[in-house]
């Protein structure tokens, strides 16, 4: 009767979050679909590209009894547009996501504010397709409970070259960010760790998309201990701006992370 209860509260916790995300999403169809615009179907995907607002889902079955479910409000804003200078910048986006978090260990849950996560991306102006963003994020110990955050403070320097397709085609990166705690609560775990993400984004129709990508995580606090996550994921533009996809993901490797990952989003670019 308990396992019932807490699969119950598991599955109305994901579909709660999925269904807002869908329900948006024919919102914005309904007022979008007609526009004959150009599209730009890489949307929220593109990491030199601001979002001005986004909503997603992360569901995390992680094994057994033990899941987490992450509902992130994202949003962005450009600064400093087609500056000279370093490097010609196209310019600064700065990023600002606020995790709502439901979380069950087995034993015990918890539900409230996560870790709050502010980033800074330098993008200097594509040469020949080719770009190579650079910046840092930083993480807040906000977390309403223990189960929620770090507790920690990090910061999480990234480079990420990109590769234009010609024709609007897609694109292709390699996103490379370290984790590092350098403060906080004294009595819970340091973080240190480096995640490779490459990612290939392509074009399937005027406006249906597919990403492909793997995360490898190293895990400096833990002997280098190694993990993998891979995935693929569908999108749809509504119009020029306005998108949706969906993103199923399965970590491997000897010291993988979880059994299956299950992700939505839907979004508003700024341009």
């Amino acid at each position: 009767m308990r396992k019932k209860i807490y699969d119950d509260q598991r599955w109305k916790s994901m579909g709660r979050c999925i269904g807002l995300v869908v329900s948006l999403a024919v919102l914005w169809a309904s007022a979008g679909h007609a526009a004959q615009e150009q599209v730009e179907v890489a949307g929220d995907t593109d990491p030199t590209k601001p979002v001005a607002f986004s909503l997603r889902n992360e569901y995390f079955n992680i094994q057994n009894d033990v899941w987490r479910n992450v509902g992130i409000l994202r949003a962005d804003r450009l600064i400093l547009p087609r500056t000279s200078a370093p490097g010609h910048l196209a310019g600064i986006i700065l990023r600002l996501d606020v995790p709502f978090l439901g979380v069950h260990t087995g034993m015990d849950s918890e539900a409230g504010l996560g870790d709050l996560y502010a980033q800074a991306l330098l993008v200097p102006r594509p040469r020949k397709g080719f770009t190579v963003a650079y910046g840092t994020g930083f993480g807040f110990p906000t977390a309403t409970g223990d189960l929620l955050g770090r507790g920690k403070w990090l910061v999480t320097p990234l480079l990420v070259p990109v590769q234009f397709f010609p024709e609007h085609k897609g694109l292709a990166y390699l996103k490379l960010q370290d984790w590092l705690s350098f403060a906080g609560d004294a009595d819970r775990e340091d973080v240190h760790y480096l995640a490779i993400t490459p990612t290939v984004v392509y074009r399937l129709t005027r406006r249906w998309f597919a990403l492909a990508d793997s995360e490898v995580k190293v895990d400096w606090q833990r002997n280098q201990h190694t993990s993998c996550i891979s995935g693929i994921e569908i999108g749809y533009m509504f119009s020029r701006r306005v998108g949706a996809w969906v993103k199923g993901e399965i970590p491997w490797g000897q010291y993988r992370e979880g059994d299956w990952i299950l992700k939505a989003t839907v979004f508003l670019t700024r341009y």
